[in-house]
């Protein structure tokens, strides 16, 4: 394992997973070789294999790098939940090993397969992370605002789970920022106690690692967003902060990212609370003075959106690194200068950035191999028990399905505005985005005469 910021002996399976994305990254582009790479990935799939994960059911959020065991957020030994937003991101890249590297197959799969996913995925696919009260007792959330739950239900999806409530983007709201429409979750974090912070990465990573595609594989290819109104938000991301800065001359490209001392880390959000461009520590606390221009966000925007504006946010970050420890975190957008801290998953998602740029999504259906996953403990009821998919049953088709109401999509196509919505089978994909505003209509079905009333020139 390695360390998530610097030199202090703890990770994250969310930082762990942009380790994975460093390591295929560097390999991909020529920076290590086949015999290194297959060093770190077995000797890292190997722990993940044999993590101790809390209360037997999956990975706690914290390890020690040095010892593997469990800890808390002081280091110290200890449980303190599990988190299915950092599991998801795990997914993404454990399915991305598999499918690029068929050898490594195999000892993917033994890492998920040690999981327990009863109290993760509901029925109704929404996805639980777990927490430790005071006394002791595990208490399970349902987690995940819009852009991040979506991302990681992506995740569990690619390995067959039915996570459709945590794809849907509803409840949505809207935020008009520099006559942009900014979308974020439409849950009252009043009533539900869990802030919905608009950034950047969510919607990077997703386009950067998917494609902003459905979790299949994508038959109309990498032009395509299947799952559009992914692209389509990702868009209104990007714009508002290059509008913020046609607006007021701040260079912008905003996401969460570690700080020098107190509060240590940082929303920092185009909108959260109620606010636009509000920067917040984890305990809400206003911190407008720890709002920087994100290496990785900016770097990222520049593999995704060719402007000058994102060529202006390269040239921003470019040289924010030394050749030990990789990229600073950031830049103040005060002035105070660059954040003094290098950290796996900003370096992790510059890599991926630049395997972008060389090669498009990062996700490739490369292994059409039998897999281990899908037929581990096949015939046992093993399967039942973990509540793992089940690829090997068939479920008849419902009689009266065709019936039912036809579902109107979260996103409707007059929702569109910087992308060409298209529509397909498995909902609205898009296409042709561009940071400008656009006007699709939709397509109306053409009206003609039976065959029988027409005159031979085709006229009434």
């Amino acid at each position: 394992m390695v360390n998530a910021v610097g030199s202090y002996p703890s990770t994250t399976l969310w930082d762990t997973a942009s380790y994975i994305s460093g390591l295929v990254s560097a390999y991909e582009l020529g920076i290590i070789d086949k015999r290194e790479f297959d060093r770190r990935a077995t000797l890292l799939l190997g722990t993940l294999r044999n993590l101790d994960l809390f209360r037997g059911e999956a990975p706690n959020k914290v390890y020690n790098t040095q010892t593997g065991a469990k800890v808390n957020y002081a280091n110290q030994p200890g449980e303190v939940g599990f988190s299915v937003l950092d599991m998801g991101r795990m997914l993404v890249w454990l399915r991305i090993l598999k499918e690029r590297y068929p050898y490594l197959a195999n000892s993917v799969d033994n890492v998920p397969l040690r999981w327990n996913y009863c109290n993760i995925v509901e029925d109704d696919g929404r996805l639980f992370g777990s927490i430790v009260r005071g006394n002791g007792e595990t208490r399970y959330v349902q987690e995940g605002r819009l852009g991040y739950e979506e991302y990681a239900a992506k995740g569990f999806a690619l390995w067959g789970f039915d996570v459709a409530g945590a794809l849907d983007p509803a409840p949505l709201n809207y935020t008009e920022i520099y006559d942009v429409m900014v979308p974020y979750d439409g849950r009252d974090p009043r009533v539900f106690h869990n802030q919905n912070y608009v950034l950047t990465e969510s919607y990077l990573l997703d386009g950067l690692e998917l494609g902003w595609d459905l979790p299949v594989n994508d038959r109309d290819g990498p032009g395509i967003a299947s799952q559009g109104w992914r692209a389509e938000f990702a868009h209104r991301i990007f714009l508002v902060q290059q509008r913020r800065f046609e607006a007021t001359g701040i260079i912008t490209a905003r996401s969460e990212h570690q700080v020098e001392g107190k509060p240590y880390f940082v929303y920092d959000s185009i909108f959260a609370d109620g606010y636009a461009w509000n920067t917040l520590d984890p305990s809400d606390v206003y911190q407008p003075d720890r709002a920087a221009v994100a290496s990785k966000a900016a770097i990222g925007m520049w593999a995704l959106w060719d402007t000058p504006y994102t060529d202006l946010l390269f040239e921003t970050v470019a040289d924010l690194s030394e050749a030990e420890g990789g990229f600073y975190e950031g830049l103040y957008e005060n002035g105070n200068g660059y954040i003094p801290l290098q950290t796996a998953n900003n370096n992790g998602i510059i890599l991926a950035a630049l395997l972008y740029k060389a090669e498009g999504p990062i996700l490739q259906y490369l292994n059409e191999n039998t897999s281990w996953w899908d037929m581990a403990y096949s015939g046992t009821d093993i399967r039942g028990a973990k509540c793992m998919p089940e690829p090997m049953v068939i479920e008849a088709t419902c009689c009266a399905c065709e019936d039912l109401p036809p579902l109107q999509p979260a996103v409707p196509w007059e929702e569109f505005q910087y992308c060409r919505p298209l529509q397909r089978e498995t909902g609205i994909a898009a296409t042709e985005c561009r940071p400008e505003a656009q006007s699709f209509a939709k397509p109306e079905p053409r009206i003609v005469l039976p065959q029988q009333c027409r005159s031979p020139w085709g006229q009434p």
